[in-house]
């Protein structure tokens, strides 16, 4: 009985481990989307987690926002129309200089961009920090589009983790009587 718990808990913790993507590459850059911290003196103010912007009329732009929550942002995912002739992934590029890791996803023909990891220099978006978004690119993203951006959300071995936790309890449950 021994022997089939270890063999579960080993095939639970490969699986979340197997879940944990980097992506270190970096691409060509066009389009680009860049999430840094410079001074502003005219940035729009958010006061939730949620919020979204519109690519200019040849699909870049440099937006500011401030962090008013009063939240630490540790993570921040990005959402948009995928730029046609643009191949995913290698046509595409993110950075910043407030979080340590992006990564990108693609479903149906919307593009997830997550900014995720604080240590170090990169601290996230802290209350009351200035950031901008910056989209550039010799083609840069599509003109006119719409980008929406979730500050907080849970990344996929966080949920793994959580789903193996909750199995772990239901079964021993299970199994104790």
């Amino acid at each position: 009985m021994r022997l089939v718990r270890l063999g579960l808990l080993l095939v639970l913790v490969a699986c979340a481990a197997g879940s944990v993507s980097a992506d270190p590459v970096t691409y060509p850059p066009d389009p680009r989307i860049d999430i840094s911290d410079p001074i502003c003196t005219s940035c729009l103010g958010l006061t939730s987690l949620n919020f979204g912007w519109t690519s200019s009329a040849v699909g870049m732009g440099l937006f500011g926002f401030t962090n008013l929550t009063g939240i630490n942002w540790v993570n921040l995912e990005v959402s948009t129309t995928i730029v046609p002739g643009f191949p995913f992934p290698q046509s595409y590029v993110c950075s910043s200089d407030v979080f340590a890791n992006c990564s990108m996803s693609l479903n149906g023909n919307i593009i997830t961009i997550l900014f995720s990891g604080i240590v170090g220099s990169f601290s996230g978006i802290t209350p009351n920090m200035n950031f901008f978004v910056d989209l550039t690119g010799d083609f840069g993203w599509n003109p006119n589009e719409q980008f929406t951006a979730r500050a907080n959300v849970p990344e996929p071995a966080t949920i793994t983790l959580i789903g193996t936790g909750i199995a772990a309890f239901l079964a021993r449950r299970r199994f104790a009587r």
